[in-house]
């Protein structure tokens, strides 16, 4: 091989080796979709019905009577923390998000999370 026809060579197989690594082509070429080009419809219409559900069960179930104030606490804290997040997720689908909205969003999952937990222990403890 010449000087430059080794360079190349060697170009070429680097590509391939990080095409391989990253999964950025299928085995025919062709290029890999990401997840931003395409998302399964049935991921699309859970993430709706979750978004839908959570509020619901949450309002359904901060005013009932047998709710020790811990547990009326935590609901109210898990509708607010959803209230910021799904504030946040609406800003974001009008624009390109900044590193701020993304963390913001994460954060706002996490303590949604841990308080969901909380609340599912106060329940499983009760009964």
């Amino acid at each position: 091989m010449g000087g430059g026809q080794g360079l190349t060579h060697a170009a070429g197989e680097e590509s391939r080796e990080h095409e391989r690594r990253d999964g950025s082509r299928h085995a025919g070429g062709a290029p890999r979709a990401t997840h931003s080009q395409a998302r399964p419809e049935a991921l699309d219409k859970e993430l709706r019905e979750a978004a839908q559900n959570l509020p619901r069960a949450l309002d359904a179930l901060a005013p009932a009577p047998e709710n020790a104030p811990d547990v009326a606490g935590e609901l109210l804290l898990a509708q607010n923390q959803w209230r910021f997040m799904d504030d946040a997720l609406r800003q974001m689908g009008e624009g390109k998000p900044s590193a701020r909205d993304l963390e913001f969003i994460a954060k706002a999952g996490d303590n949604l999370l841990e308080s969901m937990e909380r609340i599912a222990r106060a329940y499983a403890g009760a009964s």
